[in-house]
């Protein structure tokens, strides 16, 4: 499986280590994880301003990347960047098992920390733990 990588413009300190931020919309199957991704689109588009373009190199790279199309990776989609100009990362997308594989391809190809997100914080990280990383965790990763 390929991973999108954003590249940084500016050198990056040797020290840096490969990360991803994202949210998880998931549920049973793959469908049911689409209709909720879209419902949740639905609400951020209607609360959107009209904001200017934002200035900080991070948010620019994100825009981008949503600029080059919506679906990226197994799972990756990029309307949630485009819909609150960049001040939330991108998500994961699809059935538990789909998203967990999408985990595993993102830390086998070198990401060394990966932040999972929510929509709704206290429901989704009780989802993400009994639902998402057992899968994870179940299939090893190959570095």
């Amino acid at each position: 499986m390929t991973v999108t990588f954003i590249k940084a413009d500016e050198p990056v300190p040797a020290d840096a280590r490969p990360s991803l931020v994202v949210h998880l919309i998931v549920a049973a199957t793959d469908e049911l994880a689409w209709d909720k991704a879209y419902r949740i689109l639905a609400d951020l588009q209607a609360d959107a301003g009209d904001e200017p373009p934002p200035a900080d190199p991070e948010a620019r790279r994100l825009l981008d990347l949503a600029a080059r199309g919506e679906h990226h990776d197994r799972a990756l989609w990029t309307p949630i960047i485009t819909a609150t100009n960049a001040a939330e990362p991108p998500a994961l997308v699809g059935s538990y098992a789909t998203v967990a594989a999408a985990l595993r391809d993102y830390a086998e190809a070198g990401c060394e920390l990966i932040v999972l997100r929510g929509f709704d914080p206290v429901v989704d990280a009780f989802d993400h733990e009994r639902f998402v990383l057992p899968l994870v965790r179940r299939s090893p990763v190959t570095p």
